[in-house]
């Protein structure tokens, strides 16, 4: 169990701290710039603890915030973080700093111990206790009629039970992160199986040509991504270009800087991509290919510096009006990879 305590800059908790060091309670202090009035202003609180709940997780269980002035907040009940869920009640609460404050820790951490048992083990203080209304009758009792539920005593009933809810609470953890692993590695098997799928089922357009621009690199001539997004393979002009797999021409045409091209629409795993192909000898005809077919012959067309074929691989459809400099690995794939069958 470990408590944020949250207190002006310069205050001392020694009285505090001493307290919880009696009863085995970690804690951590933390000063915080602003006025004392300020640590219960509602907005300050939510902000606070999200801001918290980032930093610390599941490390933190509850949150006391200290102040100077009594500025009993309107609503005790502030929204919080903990346990990787929204809560309002005692997780989060305001302590008063004045003379004999250390019975205050005890206080406080009953109250915490109460949400503790009934969040994880569906117990309230009052049944581990034995008393009805136990805050009014033990904490807050003025005549001391329940001498038998000092505080000393009531820790002694209560913390068996509080160390059972945290031991839940790092099981129920632990279940949460193995839950996680296992989405993970399904993930990861899916996407190994996609793989392999794709590396038996394609065959490479220009199979054992060497490649003389890689895919990914950056190059300031391509405005869009300011990265090459596709990978460019040196082949004499009259290469035969082989579709990978069976698919269809969807689009074929002729532009100033791509020259002659295609592309080249196909399905691996229920997952579409299209294939570009640029710099072709003629533009190719479309419509339907089987695996192996020639498609076109690469050649020199637009522009380029010497005869070579451009190819790059998109998600499904060729989006050029929606790639940019932060998505184009998103959008694209490396067809070294992809064809690596």
């Amino acid at each position: 169990m470990k408590i944020l305590l949250v207190k002006p800059e310069g205050e001392s908790l020694k009285k505090y701290t001493d307290r919880l060091d009696t009863y085995g309670i970690q804690y951590e202090e933390m000063s915080y710039p602003v006025t004392s009035a300020g640590l219960v202003d509602h907005t300050f609180n939510e902000a606070f603890t999200e801001k918290m709940y980032q930093i610390h997780k599941e490390t933190v269980d509850a949150i006391q915030f200290f102040s100077r002035e009594w500025t009993n907040p309107p609503n005790k009940k502030i929204l919080g973080r903990m346990f990787n869920r929204f809560f309002s009640t005692y997780l989060i609460s305001y302590t008063k700093l004045r003379r004999g404050y250390e019975d205050t820790a005890i206080h406080e951490l009953m109250h915490k111990a109460d949400n503790w048992t009934y969040v994880y083990l569906g117990k309230k203080l009052e049944d581990i206790v034995g008393v009805k209304d136990w805050d009014d009758c033990v904490v807050h009792a003025e005549d001391r009629r329940f001498t038998e539920y000092e505080y000393e005593e009531i820790w002694k009933v209560v913390r068996p039970h509080v160390l059972e809810a945290l031991a839940y609470k790092k099981h129920k953890a632990l279940l949460g992160y193995m839950q996680l692993l296992l989405v993970r590695l399904r993930e990861m098997i899916r996407n190994l199986q996609d793989m392999i799928i794709e590396m038996e089922d394609t065959d490479h357009p220009v199979e054992g040509y060497s490649v003389s621009y890689k895919y990914g690199v950056p190059d300031a001539a391509y405005a869009l991504t300011g990265h090459h997004i596709g990978t460019d393979y040196f082949t004499p002009k009259g290469t035969p270009v082989k579709a990978p797999i069976a698919g269809e021409v969807t689009v074929a045409g002729n532009s100033r800087s791509l020259g002659n091209y295609c592309h080249f629409k196909y399905s691996i795993a229920n997952k579409t991509y299209t294939a570009r192909f640029l710099h072709l000898q003629t533009v190719p005809t479309r419509g339907k290919y089987q695996k192996g077919q020639i498609i076109a012959y690469s050649g020199n067309t637009g522009f380029t510096s010497g005869p070579h074929l451009h190819i790059d691989v998109w998600k499904d459809d060729v989006r050029l009006d929606l790639i940019n400099t932060t998505n184009w690995q998103q959008m694209t794939l490396d067809p070294e990879e992809h064809f690596a069958g």
